[in-house]
């Protein structure tokens, strides 16, 4: 799965691990079925609602397979970047549908980046603090 990571964040210009992070947040990179959410659940990796899906071109069952669910919410998440000109706005808004300059969600997907980081590259967590 690390290679569908990689090679759609290469595709979509989207930081390194950015990606991976935001569906470890989401689902712990498992493809899960969230009901929890007022109306149509939450499905897959990378928790993407039929409707968000849709928005990007993706069908209801791409959610569902992760190579594929990866590259519709990289897609997603790419649009809201090139719109807020912000990866916190954009972290924000796939997760609330707002695009708060920072919130909670934004902070967890940072915090599990630098974690991947550090364990991919074997680097030291100070010197991949690049924002």
């Amino acid at each position: 799965m690390n290679w569908a990571f990689t090679f759609i964040s290469d595709k979509l210009e989207i930081p390194v691990g950015l990606l991976a992070a935001m569906c470890s947040v989401e689902s712990n990179h498992t493809n899960a079925i969230n009901w929890n959410d007022a109306g149509s659940p939450s499905v897959g990796i990378c928790q993407m609602k039929v409707k968000t899906a849709k928005e990007v071109g993706c069908t209801a069952s791409d959610r569902l397979n992760p190579p594929k669910a990866v590259e519709c919410a990289g897609r997603y998440l790419a649009k809201q970047h090139k719109r807020f000109k912000s990866w916190d706005k954009a972290l924000c808004y796939y997760n609330t549908g707002r695009p708060l300059p920072s919130c909670e969600y934004s902070r967890k997907v940072k915090g599990r980046r630098m974690k991947y980081i550090v364990k991919k590259f074997q680097i030291d967590e100070r010197v991949a603090d690049v924002r």
